[in-house]
C-alpha cells in the first residue's frame, strides 16, 4: 500500500498482532484483513496482482456484487506464502442497516510506529468485532469473536477507566450503539 500510495488500517487478527495487544497473542498469521477508501479499491487489486496475489475462481458478475453491495471485495491468495487477503472497504455491508462511515474510521485510526499502515481506534476495534459477531455469526456465531470482544474491552479498560464511556459514545457516534440501532 505504502509503495502505491494508499492509505490502508489492518482490521482484526493482524491489528492486534501488530499493536502487540493481548488478543494478537497465539493468533495465526495466514490470512490479513485491511481496510482501503473504495475509491483505491482499482489500484489496491492491481497492486497486490502484481506483487503474486490472485483472486479465487468466481462466477461471472460475482466480482461486482461484491464492489456493489458488500463491504469487501473476494478474497485474494499468495500462493507462494499460502496466505489469503481480504481487502474491505467498509466494515459493514453497503446494503445493510446501520452502515458506519469509513471515513469516519479513518478519521479516528491510530498509525503505527515506522510502519505505513495504521489500526483502528480502540473503540472501533471493540465495535468491528462487535459489529462482525452479530452480523456474520448471530448468537450462534464464532466464539473467537466473541472472546475478542471480550479481550480488547478488558485490555482497554484496564488501561482507562473511561474507556466504556467512550465505546459507548462511539457507537452511538457510528450509528451502531443501543440507541441507535434501527
Amino acid at each position: 500500500l505504502e509503495r502505491i500510495g494508499v492509505p490502508g488500517i489492518l482490521l482484526k487478527g493482524a491489528s492486534f498482532i501488530a499493536a502487540d495487544l493481548p488478543a494478537g497473542n497465539g493468533r495465526p498469521s495466514n490470512d490479513l484483513d485491511i481496510l482501503v477508501p473504495r475509491d483505491a479499491i482499482d489500484k489496491v487489486t492491481a497492486g497486490l496482482r502484481e506483487g503474486g496475489w490472485e483472486e479465487g475462481e468466481m462466477e461471472t458478475g460475482e466480482q461486482e456484487h461484491f464492489l456493489r453491495w458488500m463491504h469487501q471485495i473476494p478474497t485474494m491468495y499468495h500462493a507462494i506464502r499460502n496466505t489469503a487477503v481480504d481487502v474491505h472497504h467498509a466494515i459493514t455491508p453497503i446494503a445493510g442497516l446501520n452502515n458506519v462511515d469509513p471515513a469516519a474510521l479513518f478519521e479516528a485510526s491510530v498509525q503505527l510506529p515506522d510502519r505505513h499502515l495504521r489500526v483502528l481506534s480502540p473503540e472501533d476495534m471493540v465495535i468491528l468485532a462487535a459489529v462482525h459477531w452479530a452480523r456474520s455469526s448471530g448468537l450462534s456465531g464464532s466464539v473467537r469473536d466473541f472472546l475478542d470482544i471480550d479481550d480488547l474491552t478488558r485490555d482497554f479498560a484496564a488501561r482507562d477507566p473511561a474507556f466504556h464511556d467512550r465505546l459507548l459514545a462511539r457507537a452511538d457516534r457510528l450509528g451502531v450503539g443501543a440507541t441507535t440501532r434501527q
